[in-house]
């Protein structure tokens, strides 16, 4: 007033970080009533949950390092001749050792500074289309920078040892060796179907001990978890098994059936299938994933869409921002709603109370609301007039075995009296299905209804005619003198819950791209290698008999024989371990995301086409060259 002696149609508050703007607002309303106030707000995002990442990244760091290791292992026996040359001639097993361990180390090294430099550039990068996550995670990694520096030279350590323990297995390669690692063995098909069976026998027990004998909830969920990785450890080792037993019996038919070169191409796959397992093994990885990770994003997401939904049972609902709720008369407040919104119909529900259900033997605590029963139509209830009865809901009539007329002795607890006091015999009016507490209170009810019963939600159905501009005018011109009003729309509420999973596990999804990148990736490079040992044989049955074609066709059999039965199992074990996770904090229930999961059946079946065109694509003339590697 003193700088500006004219009217003040505004005044901003700027107030301290403590202070809850909330309840500030609502103080000057019950001062002074007729005070319009505008409340600015910003919404903060959910925190990562730095423990699922963690693990997430550890499996991440595995798969990678069992991908090298299959790679590196295809390469040292795809050289085992010359190795075991290098050994008659005098090398000792410390220096092949040296040689394969400098090999891996260049690697790692390799990988390590890439792994630097991708990490820095492409949280720069991603700034461009997440602003915000991206500011967030350059942030992160300044302030942690040695941490992740430790992280990452202990993982180059990890992966350089998993290497080493692969070369150190091949360091005293001899030709004696090398025939006898080609001579197939009767003990390991023995020695893996006992596994087998171990592996399924622990499984049961473990399921069994969860769902009997466990007493605690930590107790059950640790065995669901270790029976959860028996499970994936029986799928790893029968899918070779199952696999040779399905194409032994597929065999006959697949000769009568399907031609010459499908034939040969089963049975240049059978003595294969433990040497190449790993194939399976990467294909099992990338769809235990894919199942996994989908399915828990689908699963949050859908849970919290759920969730949304029940608490809307309208399109539009005034929110109050405290817990015990907003003052004000709610009829009122209805009344102004639905006059300047024509057409619009709104009830409200208040704050949740208790009462004392006065048997004779005992007093039990039960919930009410309160709420107009005059406009139970918008919640989908049935309306009545008989404000002084009261409303059950149909969980609570069934439990106590009551029905519409009868009449229920109702209490109280007195602080002041520090007893019990009855307020009387209230009859039941009606029995809704769809409440949340065990009783409903018309507001009109004066001997029920208590000065702390508050307004908690107002319920607006809003007609189709009225345009969401409009609605969202009035509506915030009526909340400035409601301030601790807030209102909500399910459309907004249900994009808002999208956009916030998203942002909730915006690490999460990062950590599973990258994850699934890399197998990708490694399984991109594991094909080309399965081929690459394999251009002496098919130069040899180009010669012979096929032509580029047939050999485009005995390509894409053998590895689509492999990739098949590594989404086939994968799925399988997918499935399985999401059903044995849910059981976990007894869920049981859960939503697959089935586009991501077909779509990425669909880009490996592309990944094997394109392979078997590109290795095939090479004229006759090549056969001499190829013939001689």
């Amino acid at each position: 007033k003193k700088n500006h002696p004219g009217e003040m149609k505004a005044v901003l508050l700027d107030l301290k970080k403590e202070t809850s703007s909330v309840r500030y607002a609502d103080t000057f309303v019950k001062a002074n009533p007729k005070l319009r106030i505008e409340l600015a707000e910003g919404q903060a995002l959910s925190p990562a949950m730095n423990g699922y990442i963690g693990i997430l990244s550890m499996l991440i760091l595995v798969v990678s390092g069992f991908i090298l290791m299959a790679n590196f292992d295809l390469y040292l026996r795809k050289h085992a001749v010359q190795f075991a040359i290098m050994r008659t001639l005098g090398a000792t097993t410390r220096q092949l050792f040296q040689l394969f361990l400098v090999q891996s180390g260049l690697i790692v090294l390799a990988g390590t500074i890439l792994a630097i430099l991708g990490g820095i550039c492409l949280p720069l990068l991603g700034q461009l289309v997440w602003p915000t996550e991206g500011k967030m995670i350059v942030s992160l990694m300044i302030e942690q920078g040695a941490f992740l520096m430790l992280i990452t030279l202990g993982s180059a350590l990890l992966i350089l040892m998993l290497l080493a323990s692969t070369a150190y297995r091949k360091r005293d390669v001899l030709p004696l060796h090398v025939l006898r690692e080609n001579l197939k063995t009767a003990s390991r098909p023995t020695r893996r179907k006992r596994l087998v069976l171990a592996s399924s026998g622990l499984t049961a027990s473990l399921i069994l001990f969860a769902e009997v004998i466990a007493s605690t909830e930590g107790a059950r969920a640790m065995t669901w978890l270790g029976a959860t990785i028996a499970f994936l450890l029986t799928m790893y080792l029968a899918t070779p098994l199952l696999l040779k037993g399905v194409l032994h019996r597929a065999e006959p038919i697949v000769r009568r059936l399907a031609g010459p070169t499908s034939f040969v191409a089963f049975r240049g796959v059978l003595p294969q299938l433990r040497k190449n397992a790993w194939l399976m093994l990467i294909v099992q990885v990338l769809m235990i994933i894919v199942v996994i990770g989908s399915t828990f994003l689908e699963t949050v997401q859908q849970n919290e869409r759920k969730y949304i939904i029940s608490q809307y049972p309208t399109e539009v609902v005034l929110k109050s921002r405290l817990d015990e709720g907003s003052q004000g008369d709610p009829l009122q407040l209805i009344r102004r709603i639905e006059t300047e919104l024509p057409g619009a119909k709104a009830t409200f529900l208040s704050s949740r109370s208790s009462f004392e259900y006065q048997l004779p033997q005992e007093y039990v605590s039960i919930e009410y609301e309160v709420t107009d029963y005059r406009r139970l139509d918008v919640l989908e209830g049935e309306q009545t007039s008989d404000t002084d009865g009261i409303i059950v809901s149909r969980t609570f009539a069934k439990k106590h075995s009551l029905q519409k007329g009868d009449t229920l002795p109702l209490g109280r607890w007195d602080g002041e009296q520090e007893r019990s006091v009855s307020l009387g015999q209230f009859r039941i009016v009606g029995i809704e299905k769809k409440i949340a507490p065990d009783i409903l209170v018309d507001w009109r009810n004066e001997e029920l209804r208590q000065p702390s019963d508050q307004i908690l939600n107002v319920f607006i159905d809003v007609p189709s005619e009225l345009k969401k501009a409009q609605v969202t005018t009035t509506l915030s011109e009526i909340t400035q003198s409601y301030p601790t009003l807030q209102m909500n729309r399910l459309s907004d509420a249900l994009h808002d819950a999208e956009q916030q999973t998203t942002e909730r596990w915006f690490v999460f999804i990062i950590a599973l791209v990258v994850m699934s990148g890399s197998v990708w990736f490694g399984l991109a490079n594991a094909l080309l290698s399965f081929v690459s040992g394999k251009r002496g044989e098919y130069a040899l049955l180009r010669t012979i008999a096929l032509t580029r074609n047939r050999l485009r066709q005995l390509t894409l059999i053998q590895m689509l024989l492999f990739i098949g039965s590594g989404i086939i199992f994968g799925l399988i074990s997918g499935l399985g371990a999401t059903i044995f996770v849910t059981r976990i904090d007894d869920t049981g229930t859960f939503y697959l995301n089935v586009p991501t999961i077909a779509g990425t059946i669909a880009g490996l079946v592309v990944l094997v086409l394109a392979i078997a065109w590109f290795v095939t694509r090479r004229k006759q003339e090549n056969l001499v060259h190829e013939l001689k590697q």
